[in-house]
C-alpha cells in the first residue's frame, strides 16, 4: 500500500499537482491526477475542496466551470473552451456528452446568448440531455457555471 502525497502549487494556469503516488499501482497517473482506487482518478485538486473533473469508469464528471471573462458569450465561450480541455484531458470530448447543467446569474438577460454560444458549440449529432436554471452564484461577476457528464471515448 502507497501513501498519498500531493505536491500542491499556484501557477499562472491555476493549481498545480506536482507529484502523486497512491495505493495500488500508479501506471498512468500523470501530474493533476490523483488516482484515490482502481476506478475512480480526480484530476486538478483545487484548493482542497475539489477536483475539476472525476473519472469513474468510462464516465467523466466537470465541476461547474466558471470564468471571469466580461459578458455572457465571453463567459461562456471561455467555460466550453475550458470543458473542451478537460474532456480532451479526461479521454472525452463534446462528442460523448450525457448531461449538462448549466446556470445563469440573470436567466432572463441571459439565456438567449448564452444558449447561442452553446448551440454554436454542440455538435449537432450528439446533443445531450440539459438543464438550465437560475442561481446565485459564488461570486458577483460570474454570469454562467457549466457542469458536464459525459462518456470516455472508447478506443
Amino acid at each position: 500500500m502507497k501513501v498519498l502525497t500531493v505536491g500542491f502549487a499556484m501557477s499562472l494556469a491555476g493549481p498545480v499537482v506536482a507529484q502523486t503516488a497512491i495505493n495500488t499501482g500508479t501506471q498512468g497517473i500523470t501530474d493533476g491526477e490523483v488516482k484515490t482506487s482502481p476506478i475512480i482518478t480526480r484530476l486538478e485538486p483545487w484548493r482542497g475542496r475539489l477536483s475539476r473533473a472525476v473519472i469513474h469508469g468510462d464516465t467523466v464528471y466537470t465541476a461547474g466551470i466558471t470564468s471571469s471573462a466580461k459578458g455572457i458569450v465571453e463567459q461562456t465561450r471561455d467555460v466550453l473552451d475550458q470543458i473542451d480541455g478537460l474532456l480532451e484531458a479526461t479521454g472525452s470530448d463534446k462528442h460523448h456528452l450525457l448531461t449538462a447543467q448549466i446556470w445563469l446569474k440573470d436567466i432572463a438577460t441571459d439565456y438567449e446568448a448564452m444558449n447561442n454560444v452553446w448551440v454554436e458549440w454542440l455538435p449537432k449529432d450528439a446533443l445531450p440531455t440539459r438543464a438550465t436554471g437560475e442561481v446565485k452564484l459564488a461570486a458577483p461577476h460570474l454570469l454562467v457555471e457549466i457542469i458536464i457528464t459525459a462518456a470516455k471515448i472508447n478506443k
